[in-house]
């Protein structure tokens, strides 16, 4: 073998070698969601809060896996848990409340399904959704009609363990979630986290168009609501406010699902958006991953009692009128809610809340009556007295109150009865 033949052996030895390490330099690896990795070293720019609203797809090299489900069933819904999220709810059916056809009112539709998403963006820039690859310590149907229960999800990501627990009681709507990303917390930028409820709530009334006027997605920060008003696709746009959140909810006419941390949340983001009719409302808070986020889910009907034992003026979100006449407005619904423990029909209850106000009042309407028919029999003789005195109001004045003195008539106890 010449030398040239032995020089070419040995250029292509060096460059099979060394191809592998070229090959890293001209196309570097991009770490999926299980196998991130991060130099301590490193310097890392900021990067914003991920929009949750759009899942990034499965990797390919991870089949989808058919996520198991098992369903809860207390004193006042039944509800479908999926693995999927970490403990999605793919069904709550209320047993207390039917539609028109009688049918259970079911606050889960196609829309929100995929609710209670979990995700945060990497130090990469990767938007990573831990939406798959959970599995439960429970593989049966529970029953909860005495005491609570909590249900553990957990998974691992790149030989770490993330959980997430909810926890279901027997006579409340509401299931308290515990979620903990600690273990990865260095993979996560800014260590912020973000847990979303996407698709609102399904409308419930036959009217869609009425109940729209009440169908609202609400951001409770520094101590005011803030209520976006749905833009159409192209103007739409997702709206993060970096400031401490005490709740975030969705509502309907008579339904509501709100998401109320134990600590304030460090902001929470929102998108309203109005298509062919129909509204979308899609809310998050966002979460410090260096420790576990606890909340608590409210998920059901608008009854003020249970919305006020959440705290944290959640119940903000009901609408009393004017802050003048809100005190009067609560005293009459707790009347209303007491009279129905022993009428269970609001029908009768509103007809026997009204006779009970006639008898209240009737000492007032009575003296206002009475008053109303002395001003009728003294009629004639005022219209004299306008006529006697046409050009000169003052006298007019002066003898038309001689004559309400005379007859003992109080003019203005007459409007008592159009006030009440």
């Amino acid at each position: 073998m010449d030398r040239t033949s032995l020089l070419a052996f040995l250029l292509i030895a060096v460059i099979i070698f060394l191809m592998p390490e070229y090959y890293k330099l001209v196309y570097p690896s991009t770490p999926g969601a299980d196998s991130l990795f991060v130099d301590s070293e490193e310097k890392i720019e900021e990067l914003p809060l991920l929009d949750l609203n759009i899942a990034p797809p499965p990797s390919p090299n991870k089949p989808e896996q058919t996520a198991r489900s098992f369903s809860v069933r207390t004193n006042l819904y039944t509800a479908e848990i999926s693995a999927i999220n970490g403990g999605s709810i793919a069904s709550f059916v209320l047993h207390n409340y039917a539609l028109n056809d009688s049918e259970r009112v079911e606050l889960i539709d196609n829309n929100n399904v995929n609710n209670l998403m979990v995700g945060f963006r990497s130090i990469d820039g990767d938007d990573i959704s831990l939406s798959g690859g959970w599995v439960a310590d429970n593989d049966y149907d529970i029953n909860i009609y005495e005491r609570e229960t909590t249900v553990t999800f957990h998974r691992a990501f790149d030989d770490k363990q993330i959980s997430r627990s909810l926890t279901f009681y027997p006579n409340k709507y509401i299931i308290d979630i515990n979620v903990d990303l600690s273990e990865i917390q260095r993979w996560v930028s800014q260590g912020v986290s973000t847990v979303s409820w996407p698709g609102g709530l399904p409308l419930t009334e036959p009217n869609k168009k009425d109940e729209q006027v009440y169908y609202q997605a609400m951001v409770f920060q520094g101590d005011e609501t803030y209520t976006p008003k749905p833009q159409k696709p192209a103007k739409a746009k997702l709206e993060r406010m970096d400031y401490p959140t005490d709740w975030i909810a969705i509502r309907t006419k008579y339904f509501i699902t709100a998401l109320v941390p134990q600590k304030q949340a460090p902001g929470s983001q929102v998108l309203a958006i109005q298509e062919n009719g129909d509204i979308r409302f899609d809310v998050g808070l966002y979460f410090d991953v260096s420790h576990p986020f606890l909340s608590t889910l409210y998920i059901g009907p608008l009854e003020y009692s249970r919305i006020k034992q959440l705290g944290k003026n959640v119940d903000r979100i009901m609408n009393f009128g004017w802050a003048f006449i809100r005190p009067i407005s609560k005293i009459v619904h707790w009347f209303l809610i007491f009279l129905y423990k022993y009428i269970p029909n609001y029908g009768f209850v509103l007809l026997v809340f009204s006779v009970l106000v006639k008898i209240l009042v009737y000492p007032l309407t009575a003296k206002s009556y009475t008053s109303t028919k002395k001003m009728q029999a003294i009629q004639p003789m005022l219209n004299d007295l306008r006529e006697k005195h046409k050009n000169d109001q003052k006298k007019f004045a002066q003898a038309q109150m001689a004559l309400f003195k005379e007859h003992g008539v109080n003019p203005l106890s007459g409007c008592m009865p159009i006030l009440l």
